[in-house]
């Protein structure tokens, strides 16, 4: 995990050296988490001052593991813009079903809540082609039933985001390719029962489908390294997903692939649907 960073400045900078600006589209769209960006990929752009978004978004995960079946999740996120390059936002999850975990007949429970926050803290710089990157922390509340924990007492997500758009001359007119890198750590516990370190890393690109990029094609890569949450362990996933962005909100629908990396494990497949609202 020691060399995470390292690994997110090699794979992203040869990527961005080619970017000339940021990410255009017509407004700052979320995560599921709630900081803006893609779908699980953060951005270094955030929500405009004074600027509210608002999200609810669903996930069905499956696999044909006997222990874990299906894996239904409903989420609220807020979103505030505070200030140019800082925003706050909060995730509530919760769990619909008892397909999570064996012989549990509790429904509609509620999960560990989230609070996260993001500042901007180095430009994009058309001139030398250089994207712009934003330190993002996420501090978790010991806010679900044990079975449904993630943290006991506490935990943090702490990430380095950087984000930029290259511009490709077309026949017909430009065309902006989004992207986007996030890579750092998860921390819980430490010297507790539920004690977690592992290592996050999200690669992602955006492809405007129309010239008004309304519509949108989002790809990332997503990779947990010593995860040994219960519900996730180490995986490498791929997400694939359609975004349309109106100047008010915005409506998202996607497909994760993971590839659990223990043995033992099965594969997961995940529906994703996210709508947004801004203010």
């Amino acid at each position: 995990m020691r060399y995470l960073m390292g690994f997110f400045l090699v794979v992203s900078m040869p990527v961005f050296g080619v970017c000339a600006g940021e990410t255009d589209i017509v407004h700052t769209p979320l995560t599921i988490f709630g900081p803006s960006g893609l779908i699980f990929t953060q951005s270094a752009d955030t929500l405009d001052p004074g600027r509210i978004g608002a999200a609810a978004s669903f996930i069905h995960e499956r696999n044909q593991g006997p222990d874990i079946t299906a894996k239904n999740e409903l989420a609220a996120t807020i979103t505030l813009g505070l200030k140019e390059g800082l925003e706050l936002s909060a995730q509530i999850p919760f769990l619909l079903d008892q397909g999570v975990v064996v012989n549990s007949d509790d429904k509609n429970n509620l999960e560990d809540i989230n609070i996260s926050a993001k500042w901007r803290f180095l430009e994009q710089n058309t001139k030398y082609n250089f994207p712009a990157f934003g330190l993002s922390l996420t501090y978790y509340l010991p806010t679900a039933k044990e079975a449904f924990q993630v943290v006991e007492s506490w935990g943090i997500k702490l990430l380095l985001v950087s984000s930029a758009s290259v511009d490709i001359a077309q026949p017909l007119g430009s065309y902006i390719v989004g992207f986007y890198a996030d890579g750092g750590f998860f921390l819980a516990d430490i010297n507790g029962s539920k004690e977690e370190k592992h290592g996050i890393l999200d690669l992602g690109i955006n492809f405007p489908l129309n010239p008004s990029r309304e519509l949108n094609l989002i790809i990332e890569g997503n990779l947990t390294i010593q995860n040994n949450i219960p519900l996730e362990r180490d995986f490498l996933a791929f997400t694939a997903g359609l975004r349309y962005i109106a100047t008010s909100f915005d409506l998202t629908a996607g497909l994760q692939r993971r590839f659990k990396l223990d043995e033992g494990i099965d594969d997961t497949n995940s529906l994703i649907l996210q709508a947004g609202l801004f203010f």
